[in-house]
C-alpha cells in the first residue's frame, strides 16, 4: 500500500513539474508574437485598398517602410483598418517589442547619393485592450550600419535611454479581417526626435526599436500590411534567444516606420554678424 502511495505521489510530482515547464515555455513564447488562435470561418472579408501612413508634418519624408492601412475607413467607428488577413493564411497581429521582455524589432533603409539629416523617426505600436489614448511611455532605439544579425555596428543609440518625444493615436485599428470592427488594438504613433539632426551618409542602415507601456499586453509592433500579400519585408526581431527573421508562419514581414528630415550636407551654424549682446560681452 505504501509503495502504491509513493508511486502515485511520484507520478503526480513529475506531472506537475512537466506542466510547470509547459507553462513557462508558453509564457516565454507569448511575448514574441500576438497571434490569432481562434477558428477561421469562410466569410466574406472587406475589400482592401492600401494608403500611405498619414503624415501632415512640415519635415520632408525621406523614407516610409509602410503601408499599414489595408482598409481606409474600414475599421471601428469609421477609423482606418489594418487587417490581419487570415483569408490568405496570416495569423500574427504583431511582434513583441517589449522592453520588459528584452524584445525589439528592426528593419532597414538605404541611403544613396546625398547624406540624410534625420530629424525624426516614427514607429507604430499597440497594447491590446487600450483606449485611443496612448499608453506608450518609453521608446529606445539603436541604429545599425549593416544588419544587426550579420556583423552590423551600432552608429547611434542604446537600449537604456528613453528617447520618446510624443505619442498619439493614428486613427488606425489592428483587427482580424473577419472582425473588422474590433477596437481593442488601436495603433499608436511613437515619435523620436533628434536635435541636432542625426546625419548619416550613404549605406544600408537598420533601425531597431524597443517600447514600453503601462498595460500588461505588449507593446506589439504590427507588421507592414499589404492587401492580398503574405510576404511584406525582411524585418528582424530580437528576443531572449537572439536575432531572428520576423515571420508570420513562414512569411517574412516588414515593420512600418517613417524617416523624416532633409537630404544634403548639414546646415552650417554661423556666428551672427551683429550679435546682441556683442561677442564676449
Amino acid at each position: 500500500m505504501l509503495k502504491q502511495i509513493y508511486t502515485l505521489s511520484l507520478t503526480v510530482l513529475v506531472a506537475l513539474i512537466f506542466a510547470g515547464s509547459i507553462i513557462a515555455q508558453s509564457s516565454s513564447i507569448s511575448n514574441v508574437k500576438e497571434v490569432y488562435t481562434g477558428t477561421h470561418t469562410k466569410v466574406q472579408t472587406p475589400a482592401g485598398q492600401n494608403i500611405p501612413i498619414p503624415y501632415d508634418g512640415t519635415l520632408a519624408l525621406l523614407f516610409d517602410n509602410g503601408p499599414l492601412v489595408t482598409n481606409p475607413a474600414g475599421g471601428s467607428g469609421g477609423a482606418d483598418l489594418s487587417a490581419l488577413q487570415s483569408a490568405i493564411g496570416l495569423g500574427t497581429y504583431g511582434f513583441g517589442a517589449q522592453i520588459s521582455a528584452g524584445n525589439s524589432v528592426a528593419d532597414d533603409f538605404t541611403i544613396s547619393g546625398a547624406s540624410w539629416n534625420i530629424e525624426e523617426l516614427q514607429f507604430f505600436t499597440y497594447q491590446t485592450g487600450s483606449s485611443t489614448t496612448s499608453t506608450i511611455n518609453d521608446a529606445r532605439i539603436r541604429i545599425w550600419n549593416g544588419a544587426p544579425n550579420a556583423g552590423g555596428t551600432i552608429v547611434f543609440g542604446d537600449l537604456t535611454t528613453n528617447r520618446l518625444s510624443s505619442t498619439s493615436w493614428t486613427n488606425i485599428y489592428r483587427a482580424l479581417d473577419t472582425s473588422p470592427s474590433a477596437s481593442d488594438r488601436p495603433i499608436m504613433r511613437v515619435v523620436v526626435q533628434f536635435s541636432p539632426a542625426l546625419t548619416l551618409g550613404p549605406g544600408t542602415y537598420w533601425v531597431e526599436v524597443s517600447l514600453g507601456g503601462t498595460l500588461a499586453s505588449g507593446p506589439w509592433a504590427p507588421p507592414v500590411s499589404i492587401v492580398g500579400q503574405t510576404t511584406t519585408g525582411d524585418a528582424l526581431q530580437l528576443t531572449s534567444t537572439g536575432w531572428a527573421a520576423a515571420v508570420d508562419g513562414t512569411y517574412p514581414q516588414g515593420i512600418p516606420f517613417i524617416v523624416l528630415g532633409n537630404s544634403g550636407p548639414p546646415c552650417p551654424v554661423q556666428t551672427p554678424a551683429n550679435p546682441t549682446p556683442a561677442n564676449n560681452a
